[in-house]
């Protein structure tokens, strides 16, 4: 059996890691793409390659494929879309004949290219589909809604005979965290082992990708605050507020802040608060690789937490605090509340908490 997994994120590397661990005692081939989405794909997959842990690692460099805007650009972009098994030849020489299964965490023009190239050289290649965070366990059509090219792909694919695929009826799941689907599905739902986080093996694997071991010793304080891009998607947020009452309450000399990779702005280290820029290392190569169990996360709609509570159960604390933020940020409030108590910490316990006022943070925070 032949298997091939999709990255467009560090994170998404480092789950491909825990899947390819825990899942490929039958494969006979088990393949690894890392597209060009994010800093530092290239060194990643050499290094990865230099390891040997899957069999074969590739690079696609198709962002620009993906991402196409303007007449020029989207018209080769239909041209590459009516030509799936050209546009896979060429993205992505030298793969396997054929694959009985793919990984990737959205089906997006690529993927879905290439799920329609490769059906075609067999009966069926299962489309499975990764944890990539909270966003996973929402239904699609509130995400990722299907538009443009992608309707154009299902409709070849129904003239070519392959079924409309929704993240509601994919093959399989592969889930940190399956009690929290939000959706139903018929699809397999297959867990992740948690312990793999702890696994000797991967944790070096991961401190060589990302060079974690130097980075984790900058976080030498208790209260970590990660910032989102506010200033660019939800500017009436007003996030350096809420974070300077935060730190006045808990002490300038015990509190961080990790800035968001999109930030143009620093905002805090002119206030002399400890300031971690863009380093090209996920937060969560950090966890795994250090021990931040008696830190504190602080953020208002931060992924990285959740994110962290579905690696690591309840072995930390994280607070998020989009329950008393104004105005309302998407996906935190109305039908997915639900949700979200899903993933909360009993009280007491470690965990996830989503505080209901600032006063009752500080409470959680100082007592």
């Amino acid at each position: 059996m032949n298997k091939i997994i999709f990255c467009q994120t560090p994170f998404q590397v480092i789950v491909s890691l825990m899947i390819r661990k825990q899942y490929s005692d039958s494969t006979k081939r088990f393949d690894i793409v890392i597209v060009d989405f994010f800093s530092g794909y290239d060194r990643i997959a050499e290094k990865l390659s230099q390891k040997g842990f899957f069999d074969h690692v590739y690079v696609a460099e198709v962002r620009d494929f993906i991402l196409a805007k303007g007449k020029i650009h989207n018209l080769k972009k239909l041209f590459k879309v009516l030509s799936p098994s050209r546009l896979i030849s060429v993205s992505v020489p030298n793969l396997a004949d054929y694959y009985d299964e793919m990984f990737c965490w959205n089906y997006d023009a690529f993927t879905a290219s290439f799920r329609t190239a490769y059906s075609s050289r067999a009966k069926h290649i299962k489309l499975n589909i990764f944890d990539e965070g909270f966003i996973t366990y929402l239904p699609v059509s509130d995400t990722i809604p299907k538009r443009g090219f992608m309707k154009i792909i299902e409709r070849l694919n129904a003239l070519r005979g392959l079924s409309e695929l929704t993240r509601e009826s994919v093959d399989a799941y592969y889930l940190l965290e399956p009690s929290a689907v939000f959706f139903e599905t018929k699809a397999k739902v297959f867990e992740i082992d948690r312990k793999l986080t702890r696994d000797p093996e991967i944790r070096d694997l991961i401190n060589y990708l990302f060079d974690a071991s130097e980075e984790i010793q900058k976080y030498d304080r208790k209260y970590i605050i990660l910032e989102e891009a506010f200033l660019a998607n939800v500017p009436d947020v007003d996030d350096e507020g809420i974070f300077d009452r935060i730190i006045e309450r808990v002490g300038l000399e015990n509190v961080i802040i990790k800035l968001h990779p999109r930030t143009r702005e620093d905002r805090f280290t002119k206030k002399g608060i400890k300031t971690i820029g863009q380093s090209g290392v996920p937060f969560e190569a950090l966890a795994l690789c250090g021990d931040f169990s008696e830190k504190k996360l602080i953020g208002i709609s931060c992924g990285t937490i959740p994110t962290y509570r579905m690696l690591f159960g309840e072995d930390f604390d994280g607070y998020m605090l989009f329950k008393y933020v104004k105005p309302d940020v998407p996906w935190f409030k109305e039908r997915y509340a639900a949700f979200w108590d899903r993933l909360e910490a009993a009280p007491g316990e470690k965990g996830i908490h989503f505080p209901e006022s600032e006063e009752s943070l500080y409470k959680e925070l100082l007592g």
